[in-house]
């Protein structure tokens, strides 16, 4: 049976985050530019213009957020959220 596989694309670096239940993470713009993947949990998250995204375990989130004021996020539920960020390169 056939599959639909998307290109790859550059990546410089990865790894894991455990967000605790009841974290919250203050309004700040991502430190990077990175695809968020979330194997457990859920997640709020809120950009400075009013968007906001949830997200759990089967999802994920492109942060490009890195100037000005960024994006509220925090865990929602009664489980911790695992998060995997890829580092995307840096646009020029």
């Amino acid at each position: 049976m056939p599959f639909g596989v998307s290109p790859l694309l550059p990546a410089t670096e990865c790894g894991f985050m455990h967000l605790p239940v009841g974290w919250i993470g203050e309004m700040h713009p991502s430190p990077i530019r990175m695809w968020i993947f979330v194997p457990q949990g859920e997640m709020h998250f809120e950009a400075s213009n009013g968007d906001s995204q949830m997200i759990v375990a089967g999802s994920a989130v492109l942060l490009e957020d890195t100037a000005g004021l960024g994006h509220f996020s925090k865990v929602l539920g009664d489980s911790p959220a695992i998060l995997a960020a890829v580092r995307l390169p840096e646009t020029s």
